[in-house]
């Protein structure tokens, strides 16, 4: 089971910690190629408000966005996205 909400937190701050790095430690410029992926998918549900949905029938999943500055707006689409297309292979949508 995947909890959507802990899916996405985890993923939110790894992201920033990612641009952290990127921007302080490493003094890289943009634009960045962000790359959030997940692998052993295939038979796993997502919890979604207190229920089950899925099963999840392909086995990974990667979504590949370019961010031309690290501001949070784009961090948080990308995160987004990548958490909606985990639900869309559940056969599940947003509320």
């Amino acid at each position: 089971m995947i909890p959507t909400t802990k899916l996405e937190n985890i993923y939110r701050r790894a992201l920033s910690n990612y641009c952290d790095i990127l921007s302080t430690g490493m003094r890289t410029g943009a634009p960045y190629t962000i790359v959030l992926g997940a692998v052993g998918l295939q038979g796993t549900y997502v919890g979604v408000v207190n229920s089950a949905e899925g099963p999840i029938h392909t086995d990974s999943i990667e979504v590949r966005r370019v961010l031309h500055d690290l501001a949070n707006e784009g961090q948080e689409a990308v995160v987004r996205e990548f958490v909606d297309a985990v639900l869309d292979l559940a056969g599940v949508s947003r509320a």
